[in-house]
């Protein structure tokens, strides 16, 4: 062999063409493409894979949309356990009578409320997604031994969604107790 046409093995390697003076064909044909096995058991293992992450996408979406309703529902119990909190517990003597003990005897619709896909408060029914209902009862062993008036009541916020199915259910309870003594 001449020393300037010596080829070591592992430059060859690196070289997808032969030349004629190596005395071998021109192409190495097994290491050009990949056969229709290849191709086929490839695209079965993709498709396996795909299918896979298709079926996970259901539980994901469900469980999402839940983390969504339970913060949203963990915000909108709070605002209204602080309004129930601001409310005075007797009636006052002259004014408006917003106490918590008219509320817990008050009908259904006043202790209703109505809130949108994001929490805010709404009037109309046909705009919301949760309702909100208060039930307040009074605990008697905490009443005044002497007058009998009511210190502690136990709140009870019950949210139902969506609205007007009412399919899901959630329930907040709450203390509510009289510090002005």
């Amino acid at each position: 062999m001449k020393p300037f046409t010596m080829v070591t093995r592992a430059a060859r390697a690196f070289r997808p063409y032969r030349t004629r003076s190596e005395g071998k064909p021109f192409h190495r044909f097994g290491a050009m493409a990949f056969s229709l096995v290849e191709v086929s058991i490839a695209i079965g293992i993709t498709a396996f894979g795909v299918v896979s992450l298709i079926g996970l996408l259901g539980s994901v979406m469900a469980t999402s949309r839940q983390a969504k309703d339970d913060t949203v529902l963990s915000d909108i119990a709070k605002t209204v356990s602080t309004q129930l909190r601001a409310r005075p517990f007797s009636a006052p003597s002259s004014g408006t009578d917003n106490s918590l003990a008219t509320l817990s005897m008050a009908g259904e619709e006043a202790r209703t409320s109505y809130f949108k896909i994001d929490g805010t408060p709404t009037n109309q029914p046909e705009e919301s997604l949760y309702v909100c209902k208060v039930t307040l009862t009074p605990q008697p062993q905490f009443n005044t031994v002497t007058t009998n008036e009511v210190n502690l009541y136990e709140a009870k916020i019950e949210f139902s969604w969506p609205y007007p199915q009412r399919t899901s259910r959630k329930t907040f309870y709450i203390n509510l107790a009289r510090y002005d003594r």
